[in-house]
């Protein structure tokens, strides 16, 4: 099981993340729409599946904070069992660049920057859909932000446990 360190205490992603400042209040929305289109997809099927989510919080001061977190990383904050590995964090921190990268956010930590900017992924591993072709794809979220499911449920017409919801 991954196991979350605090490494501050005023840390309201609690050490999980890349801490973005989204630039606007309306790249909120764009934000999570484009992130909606970048992840894996099988080979010959139009199944995107969601590697990264921008989540938002507030500290102490009510201030708003931002994080593009993997979803294996929202399992971390659940407290619930992942495998987030070196790849899930190459994947997401691709994704930062990107969309540092298209003016949609800016990087607040320095030593997280470094980190991002060395980051290489095979872009095989990493699909982005335009928007213009997004109707013709099937885009599944990993992890619903804000909904809480059980270890065993229905998310549509599929039965699903925990070990479903983990694998990428």
């Amino acid at each position: 099981m991954s196991e979350i360190i605090l490494h501050n205490t005023d840390d309201v992603f609690r050490g999980v993340g890349i801490k973005v400042d989204i630039l606007n209040p309306d790249n909120f929305l764009k934000i999570k729409e484009t992130l909606s289109r970048i992840g894996i997809s099988p080979k010959g099927k139009n199944i995107l599946y969601q590697s990264c989510h921008i989540l938002h919080k507030r500290n102490t001061k009510n201030e708003s904070l931002f994080a593009i977190v993997h979803f294996k990383e929202m399992f971390m904050l659940d407290k619930k069992e992942t495998n987030f590995s070196k790849e899930d964090m190459q994947r997401r921190n691709m994704v930062c660049k990107f969309l540092e990268d298209w003016g949609l956010v800016k990087l607040l930590n320095n030593e997280e920057k470094e980190s991002v900017n060395s980051t290489i992924v095979d872009m095989t591993k990493l699909k982005i859909i335009p928007f213009a072709k997004k109707d013709q794809y099937q885009l599944v979220e990993k992890y619903t932000i804000g909904k809480k499911f059980s270890h065993v449920g229905n998310i549509g017409n599929r039965k699903v446990n925990d070990r479903d919801q983990n694998k990428e």
